[in-house]
């Protein structure tokens, strides 16, 4: 994948103008998402980049397992609370890829 073409998410716009960013978790092996832009809460400030996102504030995850990370330049860094292997960690976002829509939710 050239450099222009990587990302760490998948965009999704929303009709009032916001967007659906869409990110593998390593830990949780699932398919989580933050919203930044429009008029619908909550809502994530986003600086904009696609190989070194930050997205603020923490994104806290309950599905089977409680996930809670802060997501900045292009790493995650998974909050003592998670419930995974991966708690108290920081790792860097994977290269995003439409695989991982197979992998998980």
């Amino acid at each position: 994948m050239s450099q222009e073409q990587r990302t760490k998410f998948k965009i999704s716009k929303t009709p009032d103008g916001g967007i659906h960013h869409f990110y593998w978790c390593p830990g949780c092996k699932k398919i989580h998402s933050v919203r930044s832009g429009g008029q619908t809460r909550p809502m994530w400030t986003w600086n904009g980049s696609h190989i070194a996102p930050t997205f603020s504030p923490s994104v806290l995850t309950k599905s089977n397992i409680r996930c809670h990370c802060f997501i900045h330049d292009g790493k995650i860094e998974f909050l003592g609370d998670c419930e995974h292997e991966l708690a108290g960690k920081t790792i860097d976002m994977l290269d995003w890829t439409d695989e991982f829509f197979e992998r998980g939710d």
